[in-house]
């Protein structure tokens, strides 16, 4: 009964923490996308991990799925934030081949060079 109330203490923090990434950083948004799939990734593996050890007790699934959800959250969550690369700015449209752009106010060049 005790697993099934942090279960759910678990998903409401991540329900939680899907409300409140309104205002993350690109970077943190990854670290918590990636902190989620750790969440979920590490409590299959603690749970097997629990049922392979003893199938029959609960104490194994006690220890196995909160350590396992917790550890796989902080592991992926810290590869999230590590291994983010912002992307590069896009590079600005170019001008029509035929006719360069000036700015305004900006000399006019000859259209024809300059004899001498």
């Amino acid at each position: 009964m005790k697993s099934r109330n942090r279960l759910w203490q678990a998903l409401t923090l991540l329900m939680l923490l899907s409300v409140c990434g309104c205002d993350l950083t690109d970077r943190e948004k990854a670290a918590a996308d990636t902190a989620a799939i750790g969440f979920f990734a590490g409590g299959a593996v603690g749970c097997t991990a629990a049922a392979i050890a003893d199938s029959r007790s609960g104490t194994a699934f006690a220890i196995g799925c909160p350590v396992g959800m917790v550890l796989g959250a902080v592991v992926g969550g810290v590869i999230g934030y590590a291994s983010y690369h912002p992307q590069p700015p896009a590079a600005a449209a170019p001008g029509h081949p035929l006719w360069p752009t000036t700015p305004p106010g900006a000399a006019v060049p000859p259209l024809v060079p300059p004899s001498h």
